[in-house]
């Protein structure tokens, strides 16, 4: 069986989540695929899992590290095993509905300039108990936009064309965000509608272990994103903003707000664009605004300061907002997306 799909995975101590994630790939309805799994020295039982599941499905194939190596390098040594024309990511304590695999390699079969996709996702924490619900689709337009402020789609929800890609090592997190826009350097990339990944937060998570190491990446990746897209724009004003949406620090919501207006502008000036995606791009500018808001706690102020300027966007997106969290302890401190 020659496999159409290669499914990537990095795990260390995986172990509490590991056995739900293996059963969700091997529940695919697409079945040629092949399951790359790199163990990052794992000293739990999750070498025994992967073994175990390997006697059970010829499909997996496992790569173990001698030394903890970390997600960006364990994830390019899986990646260079890899041996089909796209690659479906999936971390060890997520899930992938049944219909993933065959949905994203169809569109990526119909659409040959698309080079990555993504999906809506659920959230759910430890126990499984439902949070909230990401997002709908993106056309490319509004998802190349969107990668300018933070990832547009979750690392779990990707599939991506193998060819070229590879990694920057120099991002041991966020390494995601730094992908996806390297990847729409060779092609589009879109977010579909279905809700195809199921994401779990819980304590041993990257971004609780591992969250200001995160969130200092992904403000840079940012602030160099807007920074090429916006060159007449100080750059100080940029990192500003990025600091902002990504991780609440900043308190000039004015200058901020005007920021936001002056590249979203940039951005708009530079891409045709149709009514319905200018549409689109406004609402995002809003969404991300609302996000940073949150996160430092300037909600109130924030929204009324954008009401000013886009009250119909500002009204939807709460709304939107509050209508996602479906869960008592949906928020965790931050706007969903």
């Amino acid at each position: 069986m020659i496999p159409q799909v290669s499914v990537l995975m990095a795990v260390h101590n995986g172990a509490a989540t590991l056995p739900a994630t293996l059963a969700s790939i091997a529940a695919q309805t697409l079945s040629r695929f092949e399951f790359v799994i790199v163990d990052d020295a794992s000293d739990d039982a999750t070498p025994g899992l992967l073994a175990a599941a390997a006697q059970r499905d010829s499909r997996l194939q496992l790569i173990r590290n001698g030394r903890n190596l970390g997600l960006t390098a364990s994830l390019n040594i899986g990646l260079a095993a890899c041996t089909t024309p796209y690659v479906a990511r999936i971390d060890a304590d997520d899930l992938a509905a049944p219909q993933r695999l065959a949905v994203q390699a169809a569109f990526l079969d119909a659409n040959a300039d698309h080079v990555l996709v993504g999906a809506r996702e659920s959230v759910i924490g430890a126990t499984g108990e439902a949070l909230r619900m990401g997002r709908g689709a993106l056309d490319w337009v509004a998802f190349r936009y969107l990668s300018h402020f933070a990832p547009a789609i979750t690392h779990s929800s990707a599939m991506f064309r193998r060819e070229g890609t590879k990694y920057d090592e120099q991002h041991r997190t966020a390494q995601d965000f730094a992908l996806w826009l390297a990847l729409q350097q060779r092609g589009k990339a879109a977010r579909l509608d279905a809700a195809l990944a199921t994401i779990r937060e819980h304590p041993g998570a990257i971004s609780q272990t591992q969250g200001r190491a995160q969130q200092a990446s992904a403000i840079a990746i940012s602030s160099a994103a807007l920074a090429g897209r916006c060159p007449a724009i100080e750059p100080a004003a940029l990192a500003a903003l990025a600091g902002f949406v990504i991780s609440g620090k900043g308190e000039d919501i004015a200058l901020l707000t005007r920021t936001a207006w002056a590249a979203e502008a940039a951005y708009v000036a530079a891409t045709p664009v149709t009514l319905e995606q200018r549409r689109v791009i406004r609402a995002l500018t809003v969404n991300q605004l609302l996000k940073g808001a949150c996160r430092a706690g300037l909600l109130l102020p924030t929204a009324s300061q954008l009401v000013l300027h886009r009250p119909v966007e500002t009204a939807a997106e709460l709304l939107a907002i509050a209508r996602r969290r479906v869960g008592p302890a949906a928020s965790g401190g931050r706007a969903a997306a």
